[in-house]
């Protein structure tokens, strides 16, 4: 159960597969300048890791596992 603060929503940008990695590319609402490089963010109800950052876009990789 997630318990944390929900600081800003976000729209999907894009989803993507390249061979067994998907991407996903999150445009944030309100910009997050405490989030960096490898900051977990609870992304509807999973965390996921930080990859790269460009101003409100944040970018996620996701395995099969997660």
């Amino acid at each position: 159960m997630f318990t944390g603060i929900i600081e800003s929503t976000g729209i999907v940008k894009s989803f993507s597969k390249n061979k067994s990695v998907y991407k996903l590319v999150v445009d944030v609402k309100k910009k997050l300048d405490s989030v960096k490089l490898g900051d977990s963010i609870s992304t509807n109800g999973a965390c996921l890791t930080v990859v790269k950052i460009q101003k409100n876009v944040l970018t996620f990789d996701i395995m099969k596992k997660t």
